[in-house]
């Protein structure tokens, strides 16, 4: 149902009668002894005001999986991802954070920072928390804190007895064909600027995060051992370990299997190195793919920077959400990453920092939107795919020849993806596997066989290879759990014959 469907006198009308049924049982609703919860309020309430902004949360047109404007989290499911996710086209541009009216979300600041962790970890600008009685939305530029109270980062408060008249202003926003439209990133775009003292987006405090870590790691290493010279070598070492770190913590937040969690190894300190050896070994076996078979640079690191860095991916240190944060987000990150390089202080001589690469000396990296870049692949491969049968998609070959960190291949490989999805849904559903959510993926041999024989990259950046890789890496994984990777051994494929270092023009 989309807000241009009903005119306005029918839209105030239903509103009115959602607002008079609420307000009639909203005392009994917050009694202890009346078991009324999160999933019966979602079903009466939150659901048909969302309808009234035109937002098609049942799916009625039938769209595909992956293009649905609505992915509803299961009543049921565990509270680690928002409840619902608003879409332009599969793409999530907002969430909205359920809560049962019992909770009062206008003092309740447990509530406010979890439902603003979502929206800042999916780097949105606005994320709404409801139970009915109030509608809030929290702008979420702004890092969330564990201590902020309910107030912090509060863009709209609105009070049902205030929906008929404000239903307006709220739907100017959040509507869905204000989405669709354009005027919510405009809206946004001006009342919310990019600059300011609180304002800090995950992808930069990510990479700032990831740049510390940078430096500690290539100053140890290099005033510790005189085989590690300032240069491409040290570069190598240190992005290996960061992306084998930041790889086996995405993977426990998918319960994927892993001998031991990241934390264990710094339990114990004198059991660090063997620990780490351990898990390091077991990653390399059970998921191939090249990630841990460089140098164990672990067993020449100072431990407290060891400690220090897994200290920090892990609450109370850590703002991150490892399971809202998409892999197109860390390739974006990746690709400031890239713009720099270790190098030696040379007044001192005694310091290690990052200082940018000549080739981007003089010109800024703009990340391509996700929109554009999804958008771009489809208009590319529509025509091409055609009504082709899976098997047939395999015999297509899709190469980048200046692929950086891979986003548009990444964005090529999750479109063939999807595509098989849909022709499956249309012509086998019990091939798939159902993931929830009126959700599906394929089996991940499948996704391996479409990554490795239909995409393919080549870079004159050795690092932005790895980081293609790495990106491609997490997105094959992005809907994995343990059991759905218990028969492939090894989980990932080596990508090193489909992403390679050279220079296309010779």
């Amino acid at each position: 149902m989309r807000t241009g469907e009903m005119d306005s006198i029918e839209i105030i009308e239903k509103l009115n009668i959602l607002v008079e049924k609420f307000k009639t049982n909203l005392a009994g609703y917050k009694r202890d002894d009346v078991a009324y919860n999160e999933h019966s309020c979602r079903i009466e309430y939150i659901d048909p005001f969302l309808g009234l902004l035109g937002w098609d949360v049942s799916n009625t047109k039938g769209l595909p999986p992956h293009f649905r404007e609505v992915i509803a989290e299961h009543y049921t499911a565990e509270k680690d991802r928002p409840d619902y996710s608003l879409t332009l086209r599969g793409v999530a541009k907002f969430f909205v954070e359920a809560k049962k009216p019992a909770v009062d979300i206008s003092l309740n600041k447990e509530s406010a920072c979890q439902a603003r962790k979502y929206g800042w970890n999916a780097n949105h600008k606005i994320v709404v928390l409801t139970n009915f009685e109030y509608f809030i939305v929290y702008d979420t530029t702004i890092m969330p804190q564990e201590e902020d109270d309910a107030k912090v980062a509060r863009y709209r408060i609105y009070h049902f007895s205030e929906y008929k008249e404000k239903f307006h202003e709220i739907s100017s926003l959040l509507s869905r064909d204000s989405v669709y439209s354009g005027a919510f990133d405009d809206c946004l775009e001006s009342l919310l600027p990019e600059e300011g003292r609180h304002r800090q987006k995950v992808d930069s405090v990510f990479l700032s995060q990831i740049d510390r870590w940078r430096v500690l790691i290539g100053q140890n290493l290099y005033f510790k051992s005189p085989r590690y010279e300032i240069g491409d070598a040290l570069n190598d070492v240190v992005q290996d370990f960061v992306n084998q770190i930041i790889f086996l913590r995405i993977c426990e937040e998918k319960n994927l299997p892993l001998y031991h969690k990241l934390s264990e190894t710094i339990i114990d300190p004198g059991e660090l190195v063997k620990k780490f050896r351990e898990l390091f070994s077991a990653a390399d076996s059970r998921y191939n793919a090249g990630l841990f078979s460089g140098s164990a640079i672990f067993s020449e690191l100072d431990q407290n920077i060891i400690i220090e860095i897994v200290e920090s991916l892990y609450y109370p240190k850590s703002p991150y959400l490892f399971n809202i944060i998409e892999p197109g987000l860390m390739g974006k990150i990746y690709e400031q990453f890239l713009t720099t390089k270790l190098v030696k202080d040379c007044e001192t001589e005694r310091n290690v920092g990052l200082a940018r690469k000549e080739e981007f000396s003089d010109r800024a990296i703009v990340a391509t939107p996700v929109e554009i870049v999804k958008y771009m692949v489809e208009k590319s491969l529509a025509g091409i795919c055609g009504n082709k049968t899976p098997e047939e998609i395999l015999s297509l070959r899709i190469a980048d020849i200046a692929c950086g960190s891979g986003v548009f291949l990444d964005g090529a490989f999750s479109y063939l993806n999807d595509y098989c999805i849909e022709w499956y849904l249309l012509n086998d559903p019990k091939h798939l596997i159902e993931i929830g959510n009126g959700r599906y993926k394929l089996p991940l041999e499948e996704k391996k066989e479409i990554l490795c024989s239909c995409i393919y990259g080549i870079d004159i950046d050795i690092h932005a290879v790895e980081v293609a890789k790495f990106t491609l890496l997490l997105r094959l994984i992005e809907d994995e759990t343990g059991p759905s990777v218990t028969e492939s051994n090894p989980v990932l494929p080596d990508l090193g014959l489909n992403i390679m270092h050279g220079n296309s023009l010779i």
